[in-house]
C-alpha cells in the first residue's frame, strides 16, 4: 500500500545515507593533529553509511507494493528493526564529529573548510539518526505488514533476480570508486588515467540507475514503464559491452604497473593494486548484467518483455501483461 509519508521518510534517509558517506570519507582523510580523531570517526561513518544506503535501497524496493507472505523483506518488523539499528551509530557518529568541531573551527586551526566539513559530517550524520526513527514512526503508522490474510495472486518473490539486482549495483559503486581513484594517478601505466575516467563516467550513472530500477523490481501492482521487464532486461544488456571493454583495457595496464623492477618509490603496489581491483570489478559488473538479464529473460512470468518484470505465469499475469502490450502500443 502506498503511503506518502513513508516513501518521503524513505527517499530523504536514503539521501542522507549517500552523502553520509562521501562526506565521511572525505573527513577520513584529515590529517591534523589537532583533531586527531575526526579521521576514526569520518571512517567509521563513512563505512556504516555505505552498507546503510545499500540496505536502504533494498527495504525501499519493497516498502510500498502489494504485500505478499514470501516476501520477507516486505515484513514490518524487518524495516522497523533495520531502523532502529541505524540510529545509534548515527546518533554517535554524529556526536563524536561534532565534538571536534570547537577545535577544528578554533583559531589554532584557521581552516573555514576544515570546519565546515566537521560540521556538516558530524549534522549529517545526526539528521540520518532522526530521520530512521521517523521511518519506524512512518511503518508502524501505515501498517504495511497487513495483507488480509490473503496471499498474492500473481507476485512471485524472486531471491536470485533480487541477489543478482543487489550484487550488481554494489560491484558498479565499488567500480565507481576505484575508476574514480585511479583517474588522478600518475603512473607507469599509459592509457590508466583514461581508463579509470571512462569507468566512472559509465558507473555513477549506472548504479544511479540500477538503484531505480531495484526500487521497481517487485511491485506486481504497479503498471509503468519502469516496471516491465523490457527496460530492467536492455538496461542490463547495454552494460555488458562498456563494462567489459573498459575492464579488459584497466586490466592491460597492469602489467605497467605491477611491474617491481622499476623504481617507484614504494607506489608501484598501490598502483597495481588500484589497477587490477578497477578492472576486475569492472568484468564483475558485465558478468552480473549478464546473469541478471538472463535471470529475466528465462523468468516463468507472463508474455514477453512488456510484461511486469516480477509477474509469474498464469491467468493474472495475461491479463496484465495485456494490459502493458497495450500501454506500450500507446505510448508509441
Amino acid at each position: 500500500m502506498f503511503s506518502p509519508l513513508r516513501s518521503t521518510c524513505y527517499g530523504l534517509t536514503l539521501a542522507c545515507a549517500i552523502s553520509s558517506t562521501i562526506i565521511g570519507f572525505i573527513a577520513a582523510f584529515i590529517d591534523d593533529p589537532v583533531v586527531v580523531r575526526t579521521r576514526g570517526f569520518g571512517l567509521c561513518l563513512g563505512v556504516f553509511s555505505f552498507f546503510a544506503w545499500l540496505w536502504i535501497s533494498i527495504l525501499t524496493a519493497y516498502h510500498d507494493h502489494e504485500p505478499n507472505p514470501k516476501d520477507v523483506l516486505s515484513r514490518a518488523p524487518v524495516h522497523t528493526t533495520s531502523y532502529a539499528i541505524m540510529v545509534p551509530p548515527w546518533l554517535a557518529f554524529g556526536i563524536g564529529l561534532l565534538v571536534q568541531a570547537p577545535r577544528a573551527c578554533s583559531t589554532e586551526t584557521d581552516d573555514p573548510a576544515k570546519c565546515g566539513l566537521i560540521v556538516t559530517s558530524g549534522l549529517l550524520s545526526i539528521v540520518g539518526a532522526f530521520l530512521a526513527a521517523s521511518c519506524i514512526f512512518a511503518v508502524r503508522r501505515s501498517d504495511t505488514s497487513a495483507n488480509n490474510g490473503k496471499p498474492e495472486a500473481y507476485a512471485e518473490y524472486t531471491p536470485l533476480r533480487t541477489a543478482l539486482y543487489a550484487l550488481t549495483l554494489t560491484a558498479t559503486v565499488l567500480t565507481s570508486t576505484f575508476g574514480l581513484a585511479a583517474a588522478p594517478l600518475d603512473t607507469f601505466a599509459p592509457h590508466l588515467s583514461a581508463f579509470g575516467i571512462c569507468i566512472s563516467v559509465v558507473s555513477l550513472p549506472g548504479w544511479i540507475w540500477l538503484s531505480i530500477l531495484t526500487s521497481y523490481h517487485m511491485r506486481p501492482d504497479a503498471n509503468q514503464f519502469l516496471t516491465r521487464a523490457s527496460t530492467h532486461f536492455y538496461t542490463f544488456v547495454a552494460m555488458i559491452p562498456p563494462f567489459l571493454a573498459f575492464g579488459i583495457g584497466t586490466l592491460s595496464q597492469q602489467s605497467y604497473n605491477c611491474n617491481t623492477t622499476q623504481y617507484s618509490d614504494g607506489s608501484a603496489p598501490g598502483w597495481c593494486g588500484v589497477t587490477v581491483v578497477a578492472g576486475g570489478l569492472s568484468l564483475l559488473v558485465a558478468v552480473l548484467s549478464a546473469a541478471t538479464a538472463l535471470a529475466i529473460q528465462l523468468s516463468r512470468a507472463g508474455t514477453g518483455l512488456q510484461r511486469n518484470v516480477c509477474l509469474k505465469s498464469g491467468d493474472s499475469a495475461e491479463k496484465l501483461g495485456d494490459d502493458l502490450v497495450v500501454s506500450a502500443a500507446a505510448d508509441a
